[in-house]
């Protein structure tokens, strides 16, 4: 039978049994077409660029991985500081160099500069990220750069390859790093909330009565006087 009758191949070693498409050489992905199933050479592709993106988010203490222990941490606020959640080592969330007991702060930027400028000064890493936003660019940044870089090395590893050069995780990653800066310190606007509904004509009419009653009983209310030694709290004790 032609491919086309049959398009599965089953391997008839009994340590196998392996089935194939005759088609595409990929292995079987009936009810699936040729075109719809990503070519394992592809698949290698794009696992090995979405590895180093997530190697580029997600920081690993050095002091755990000398010992062989291994420790992933992921940072959603505060400064750059970080502590290792196992060993309660300092680790440089923006260097992701473990940072000596003995020298703390020392590790990050101590010269007066406005937030976000780069300092002018030193190249210490900086102890704040800004805010949230900030951060999240920063991220977006660095894990678009380690899929960029990942992806170049890749295409020239496999120049012999035909790889295809349009990788949808590459191209989000790429899209959140160039986003519009939405300015420092703004947060994101909130939806506006619908207005109440009204109140009930009468229960209306009963507030602005007791309302009214509040109001005319302070008025009429006259205010004591002190007697004897009684003092107003604020007053002091020679008044």
């Amino acid at each position: 039978l032609s491919p086309e009758e049959n398009k599965i191949f089953v391997c008839q070693s009994a340590q196998c049994g392996k089935e194939s498409c005759r088609l595409c050489k990929e292995e079987n992905h009936l009810p699936l077409k040729c075109k719809e199933v990503e070519g394992k050479k592809h698949t290698d592709f794009r696992v090995t660029v979405e590895e180093r993106m997530t190697e580029a988010l997600v920081r690993v203490c050095p002091g755990c991985k000398a010992k062989g222990v291994v420790s992933r941490f992921v940072k959603s606020d505060g400064c750059n500081k970080m502590t290792c959640p196992k060993c309660k080592g300092w680790v440089c969330y923006q260097c992701s160099e473990q940072i000596d007991k003995k020298v703390g702060y020392v590790h990050f930027c101590q010269h007066a500069r406005n937030p976000g400028c780069p300092c002018k000064t030193c190249d210490k890493c900086d102890l704040w990220s800004g805010t949230e936003e900030d951060l999240a660019r920063a991220e977006a940044k660095r894990v678009a750069e380690a899929g960029h870089k990942a992806h170049e090395e890749y295409k020239a590893d496999h120049a012999g390859e035909d790889l295809q050069d349009d990788l949808a995780v590459l191209k989000d990653a790429v899209g959140d790093a160039q986003a519009p800066n939405q300015g420092r310190g703004q947060k994101r606007p909130r939806p506006a909330r619908p207005p109440p509904p009204p109140l009930p004509a009468e229960v209306a009419e009963a507030a602005a009565a007791a309302i009214l009653a509040v109001r005319a009983g302070a008025r009429a209310a006259p205010k004591a006087a002190p007697q004897g030694d009684e003092r107003p709290w604020w007053r002091p004790p020679w008044w």
